[in-house]
């Protein structure tokens, strides 16, 4: 009997607010205005303030803290009110305020301990703006409010929360969810129970204080709207069919976890920079829950979690090309396609295969060439350098194209010698060593004058010109290096001066005639090798040793990177 009193008395002592008979029906209800229930919690010196089945009805005259809280002006002259014990409201009914376009707002109110406020009513919904709230928050809705709302505005959290509603929307602006008190919630949690629910997150804070804590969506909802947060957890809304998302300009520092996240509508505006990277899913082999995305080739013994996680990436792909986001869809696919990669690298390091090892090999080759079939002009750049490094080794081996290349130095060497030794112009001495093409056209033309009245005239005719024709490259030559033959006369018996200034131009004509021959003989290396590249075929390979193999190898190469090239092009034609 001494317990009961006792029981009875702690019971009275926590500032109640309503009565109850012993079937736990209320006996009567208390009315207060928003002031008056903010007074209240205010002036409650005990550990707790609770209030259950009440009604706040709006005053007109008490309550104009609640009516203005939006203007700046006079939200800066508000003093803060400190709310010291902890808060428990149960079945409170709001009232509406009967101000056009206005809501109740609870403006900069400081809550130093747990707030729990749990079936809600109201149409209006719950307006904060300013408020801190030192530790958990648990906010919910009457499930059957329609169109309920909880809002904040550029308030503080410095414990984990949990908002829930029916049918109505979540939102919270400017926010800051720092959980540097966490107690018994280990996440944030914003739910809502029906498919014309929305959560609105603009210009939110959401700091990681341990490893485990997230940022969770979950129920089922229409519209998502993410837009400028910094989200330092991880965020997750799995196993959720969302009809419109929005994701712009968030810093996901964690993963985002969209396990199984159904979101079909062309309205969803998802991008690469918000989702490359930072895509994850839950794992059933992970105790702590945390959120699953393979760092290595290992982490793909968990074959569950790959295929939620390939799941996502196909939908996510799937959804960019849907509304015409191609450059965005290669990107992703690209990514997807390097874990599939690394996939194939685990099941190489489990069954040890030259099946497995190819196939892995396979890919890791496509992604490098191609960027798995995204950008085809990237195998083009590398065919070219497959063409450019073949030339180069080509260079350094005599092959049939460049049939003169191996004496074409000597030859050279020969000429400016016989030109330093003579006393003769160097179009001289050019002339005698074209001497012997020369006669051939020579005997041309004096076989086309003995022939006279023997042959038609048409040979005649045609043939002198033809002649002319033949020489005139030669002659030509001969004339340009008379005119820039100015220092004449053997070198030996040249003065000292001359002397060098011949020596110079000698040398200076000689490494342009060397430059000229090894552009020649370059030209011929790298048509060889593209000749080669291309497959299209030599009749004979006009090249002999190691580097007749090399061009045989080289063929393979290019048939295949220009299969490769066409597939490419063709998908993104497709696409």
């Amino acid at each position: 009997m001494k317990n009961l009193i006792l029981i009875t008395t702690f019971f009275f002592a926590i500032c109640p607010g309503f009565g109850q008979d012993s079937a736990g029906q209320n006996t009567y209800k208390v009315t207060l205005s928003y002031q008056e229930l903010l007074d209240r919690m205010a002036a409650c010196t005990d550990s707790v303030f609770r209030l259950d089945g009440a009604v706040v009805a709006y005053d007109p005259v008490k309550d104009a803290r609640f009516t203005k809280a939006r203007d700046s002006l006079y939200m800066a002259e508000l003093d803060t009110i400190y709310v010291q014990g902890q808060v428990l409201l149960k079945n409170i009914e709001f009232g509406p305020i009967a101000v056009e376009n206005q809501q109740p707002f609870f403006a900069k109110v400081k809550f130093q301990k747990a707030v729990t406020i749990s079936d809600a009513k109201g149409q209006d919904g719950l307006y904060f703006i300013k408020c801190k709230f030192d530790s958990e928050t648990r906010i919910s809705l009457d499930p059957e409010v329609d169109d309920g709302r909880i809002v904040f505005v550029e308030s503080a959290f410095n414990s984990y929360v949990n908002f829930r509603l029916a049918k109505g929307a979540i939102y919270a602006f400017s926010c800051v969810f720092d959980p540097v008190n966490r107690k018994d919630l280990k996440n944030n949690i914003f739910f809502t129970d029906h498919e014309e629910s929305g959560v609105f997150l603009p210009r939110n804070k959401f700091a990681q204080r341990d490893s485990l804590g997230k940022t969770i969506i979950s129920g089922r909802l229409y519209t998502l709207r993410l837009w400028k947060n910094t989200f330092e957890t991880d965020l997750a809304f799995s196993e959720m069919s969302i009809d419109d998302i929005t994701m712009i300009g968030n810093d996901f520092q964690g993963l985002v976890d969209m396990t199984n996240v159904e979101f079909g509508s062309y309205k969803s505006e998802l991008y690469y920079d918000q989702l490359g990277g930072n895509i994850g899913v839950y794992s059933n082999e992970d105790n702590a829950a945390k959120t699953w995305r393979p760092k290595s080739y290992e982490a793909f013994h968990d074959s569950i979690a790959a295929e939620r996680f390939f799941n996502v990436y196909r939908r996510v792909t799937e959804h960019f090309r849907s509304r015409g986001n191609i450059r965005d869809y290669n990107r992703m696919y690209s990514e997807m396609k390097d874990f599939e990669t690394m996939q194939l690298h685990y099941y190489y390091n489990k069954e040890s295969s030259l099946s497995a090892l190819f196939s892995w090999k396979m890919n890791q080759f496509l992604g490098i060439i191609s960027d798995y079939g995204t950008r085809p002009t990237q195998s083009i750049i590398y065919s070219l350098y497959i063409v450019l490094i073949f030339a180069l080794f080509y260079m350094l081996f005599p092959n049939s194209w460049d049939s003169e290349g191996r004496k074409r130095l000597i030859d050279r060497y020969t000429f400016f010698l016989k030109y330093l030794r003579k006393d003769a112009g160097i179009d001289e001495v050019f002339l005698e060593n074209k001497q012997r093409n020369l006669m051939q056209y020579e005997e041309f033309k004096n076989l086309i004058r003995d022939s006279g009245q023997k042959v038609p005239k048409f040979f005649i005719a045609t043939g002198l010109p033809i002649y002319k024709w033949a020489i005139s490259g030669t002659t030509l030559s001969a004339r340009i290096l008379k005119r820039f033959d100015i220092i004449k006369g053997r070198w030996e018996d040249l003065p000292p001066s001359k002397r060098i200034w011949k020596s110079i131009l000698i040398t200076g004509a000689f490494i342009m005639t060397v430059i000229y021959d090894l552009f020649i003989k370059a030209l011929n290396a790298l048509m060889l090798s593209v000749n080669a590249f291309t497959t299209l075929g030599f009749g004979e390979i006009p090249i002999k040793g190691i580097p007749r193999y090399l061009a045989i190898i080289q063929g393979f190469v290019g048939w295949f990177m220009l299969t490769i090239f066409s597939v490419a092009l063709i998908s993104q034609l497709l696409n």
